[in-house]
Protein backbone atom coordinates (compact mmCIF):
# COMPACT_ATOMS: atom_id res chain seq x y z
CA UNK A 1 0.00 0.00 0.00
CA UNK A 2 1.32 3.30 -0.70
CA UNK A 3 0.11 6.86 0.49
CA UNK A 4 0.11 9.95 -1.71
CA UNK A 5 -0.96 13.17 -0.71
CA UNK A 6 -4.10 14.86 -2.14
CA UNK A 7 -2.10 18.18 -3.48
CA UNK A 8 0.87 16.34 -4.57
CA UNK A 9 3.97 15.17 -4.17
CA UNK A 10 5.97 11.78 -3.45
CA UNK A 11 3.97 8.96 -2.46
CA UNK A 12 4.64 6.98 1.01
CA UNK A 13 4.86 3.52 0.66
CA UNK A 14 3.39 2.06 3.89
CA UNK A 15 3.80 -2.15 3.48
CA UNK A 16 6.26 -4.38 1.93
CA UNK A 17 4.01 -7.57 1.59
CA UNK A 18 0.93 -8.47 -0.87
CA UNK A 19 -1.61 -6.07 0.61
CA UNK A 20 -5.29 -6.36 -0.94
CA UNK A 21 -8.91 -4.30 0.02
CA UNK A 22 -7.60 -1.25 2.50
CA UNK A 23 -10.14 0.11 4.42
CA UNK A 24 -9.89 3.24 6.33
CA UNK A 25 -10.73 3.42 10.17
CA UNK A 26 -14.30 5.99 10.85
CA UNK A 27 -11.27 8.14 13.05
CA UNK A 28 -9.17 8.01 9.55
CA UNK A 29 -5.82 6.71 11.90
CA UNK A 30 -5.45 3.34 11.19
CA UNK A 31 -5.80 1.01 7.40
CA UNK A 32 -6.84 -2.39 7.47
CA UNK A 33 -6.01 -4.69 4.55
CA UNK A 34 -5.48 -8.41 3.76
CA UNK A 35 -2.01 -9.38 4.12
CA UNK A 36 -0.31 -12.42 2.51
CA UNK A 37 3.36 -13.81 2.58
CA UNK A 38 5.23 -14.29 -0.44
CA UNK A 39 5.81 -17.96 0.48
CA UNK A 40 3.72 -20.27 -1.61
CA UNK A 41 0.41 -21.45 -0.19
CA UNK A 42 1.02 -18.56 2.65
CA UNK A 43 -2.56 -17.82 4.23
CA UNK A 44 -4.41 -14.37 4.03
CA UNK A 45 -4.28 -12.49 7.53
CA UNK A 46 -6.34 -8.82 8.40
CA UNK A 47 -3.20 -6.25 9.37
CA UNK A 48 -4.02 -3.09 10.90
CA UNK A 49 -1.29 -0.41 10.27
CA UNK A 50 -1.50 3.38 11.16
CA UNK A 51 -2.48 5.89 8.53
CA UNK A 52 0.08 7.96 9.53
CA UNK A 53 3.43 6.08 9.24
CA UNK A 54 2.19 2.25 8.43
CA UNK A 55 3.59 1.20 11.82
CA UNK A 56 2.12 -1.82 12.77
CA UNK A 57 -1.02 -1.93 14.65
CA UNK A 58 -2.17 -6.06 14.57
CA UNK A 59 -2.20 -8.79 12.75
CA UNK A 60 -4.70 -11.64 13.35
CA UNK A 61 -4.60 -15.08 11.77
CA UNK A 62 -8.38 -15.96 10.68
CA UNK A 63 -9.60 -19.23 9.84
CA UNK A 64 -8.63 -19.81 6.22
CA UNK A 65 -11.44 -19.64 3.77
CA UNK A 66 -12.76 -18.85 -0.53
CA UNK A 67 -13.25 -15.46 0.34
CA UNK A 68 -9.83 -14.19 2.06
CA UNK A 69 -7.73 -11.77 0.17
CA UNK A 70 -10.82 -11.51 -2.21
CA UNK A 71 -13.41 -9.64 -0.19
CA UNK A 72 -13.98 -6.08 1.00
CA UNK A 73 -13.06 -5.43 4.30
CA UNK A 74 -15.43 -2.72 6.47
CA UNK A 75 -14.65 -1.73 10.27
CA UNK A 76 -17.14 -1.72 12.82
CA UNK A 77 -19.14 1.57 13.33
CA UNK A 78 -17.10 2.00 16.31
CA UNK A 79 -13.83 1.44 14.95
CA UNK A 80 -12.64 -1.50 17.71
CA UNK A 81 -12.95 -4.27 15.23
CA UNK A 82 -13.01 -5.35 11.07
CA UNK A 83 -15.45 -7.27 9.17
CA UNK A 84 -15.02 -9.42 6.73
CA UNK A 85 -16.53 -12.51 4.24
CA UNK A 86 -16.02 -15.96 5.53
CA UNK A 87 -17.25 -18.41 2.78
CA UNK A 88 -17.45 -22.37 3.71
CA UNK A 89 -20.05 -24.68 2.11
CA UNK A 90 -21.51 -22.16 -0.43
CA UNK A 91 -22.57 -20.04 2.55
CA UNK A 92 -21.33 -16.73 2.78
CA UNK A 93 -21.28 -15.08 6.93
CA UNK A 94 -19.63 -11.97 8.43
CA UNK A 95 -17.40 -11.99 11.20
CA UNK A 96 -16.37 -9.15 13.55
CA UNK A 97 -12.59 -9.55 13.92
CA UNK A 98 -12.40 -7.52 17.08
CA UNK A 99 -8.51 -5.78 17.33
CA UNK A 100 -8.15 -5.97 21.13
CA UNK A 101 -6.95 -9.67 19.36
CA UNK A 102 -10.08 -11.98 21.13
CA UNK A 103 -11.09 -14.72 18.64
CA UNK A 104 -13.89 -13.71 15.05
CA UNK A 105 -17.28 -13.10 16.15
CA UNK A 106 -19.66 -14.55 13.58
CA UNK A 107 -22.40 -11.73 12.81
CA UNK A 108 -24.74 -12.98 10.53
CA UNK A 109 -26.36 -17.01 10.80
CA UNK A 110 -26.80 -17.51 7.06
CA UNK A 111 -27.86 -21.05 6.03
CA UNK A 112 -27.61 -20.83 2.32
CA UNK A 113 -27.02 -16.75 1.27
CA UNK A 114 -24.22 -16.10 -0.69
CA UNK A 115 -23.49 -12.33 -1.83
CA UNK A 116 -21.03 -10.39 -3.02
CA UNK A 117 -20.40 -7.59 -1.18
CA UNK A 118 -21.76 -5.66 1.87
CA UNK A 119 -21.58 -2.48 4.15
CA UNK A 120 -22.90 -0.45 7.30
CA UNK A 121 -25.45 1.65 6.53
CA UNK A 122 -24.80 4.62 9.37
CA UNK A 123 -27.49 3.12 11.83
CA UNK A 124 -25.48 0.29 11.83
CA UNK A 125 -27.95 -1.61 9.62
CA UNK A 126 -26.10 -4.42 7.25
CA UNK A 127 -26.43 -3.77 3.51
CA UNK A 128 -25.87 -6.68 1.47
CA UNK A 129 -25.06 -7.31 -2.91
CA UNK A 130 -26.83 -10.48 -3.99
CA UNK A 131 -26.99 -11.98 -7.63
CA UNK A 132 -26.83 -14.94 -9.43
CA UNK A 133 -24.13 -16.98 -9.82
CA UNK A 134 -23.85 -18.45 -14.43
CA UNK A 135 -21.89 -20.76 -15.77
CA UNK A 136 -23.13 -20.73 -19.40
CA UNK A 137 -21.31 -21.69 -22.32
CA UNK A 138 -21.95 -20.11 -25.80
CA UNK A 139 -20.22 -20.88 -29.25
CA UNK A 140 -19.83 -18.92 -31.73
CA UNK A 141 -19.03 -20.00 -34.98
CA UNK A 142 -18.91 -18.47 -38.90
CA UNK A 143 -22.60 -18.12 -39.80
CA UNK A 144 -21.33 -17.58 -43.21
CA UNK A 145 -20.30 -21.39 -43.61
Amino acid sequence: LWKMPIDGGAPVRLTDKLSMRASVSPDGRMIAYWEKDAEPNAPWRIAVINFEDGRPVGRFDIPQSEANGNSGLRWSRDGQGVIYIDFRDGVMNLFLQPLAGSAPEQLTKFTKEQFYSFDLARDGRLIFTRGLMTNDIILISDVNK
